[in-house]
């Protein structure tokens, strides 16, 4: 996963944005654009999917969780989900967005988030993008990612 950084106390980003350069694919082909401003498939038309590191601070609660991107065909799916892991416990999702416009660049938000109180004790937290193309690879395209916190 990639490291996104560890803040001193008091000094963690309010909100959380990730670019799309936090994002490193769960398999190990490499058929995907990734700069600054957008992930995207590049020639498959298949599902992939991505994971980034989320550290926030202990006992922080998750207030909202934020996708930022682009589509701009309905039978193309670009979804996000946070969720935490444990080795013994197993997977928990807190929150998931699934994109359901089709005008270009635009957003989605969750904000009902299961177990919202963060505990670095118990799981590590990532999150998982999902981005499935129709009939071009420009169909889906992620930007960025905001979680709100407080």
């Amino acid at each position: 996963m990639p490291h996104i950084g560890y803040f001193p106390i008091g000094q963690y980003p309010r909100p959380l944005v990730l670019g799309s350069a936090a994002f490193i694919k769960r398999e190990t082909s490499f058929d995907h654009r990734q700069d600054w401003s957008q992930l995207r498939n590049d020639a498959l038309l298949t599902e992939q999917i991505f994971y980034a590191q989320v550290v926030l601070p202990q006992r922080a609660r998750v207030t909202k969780l934020t996708l930022i991107g682009f589509r701009n065909d309905a039978l193309a799916v670009m979804s996000l989900k946070l969720g935490g892991w444990d080795r013994w416990l197993g997977q928990i999702t807190l929150a998931e967005v699934i994109a359901d416009w089709t005008d270009g660049d635009s957003s989605g938000y969750d904000d009902t988030i299961d177990n919202p109180v963060i505990d670095n004790l118990s799981y590590w937290y990532f999150l998982e993008a999902t981005l499935d193309p129709n009939d071009d690879t420009f169909d889906v395209a992620l930007q960025r990612v905001q979680i709100d916190w407080s």
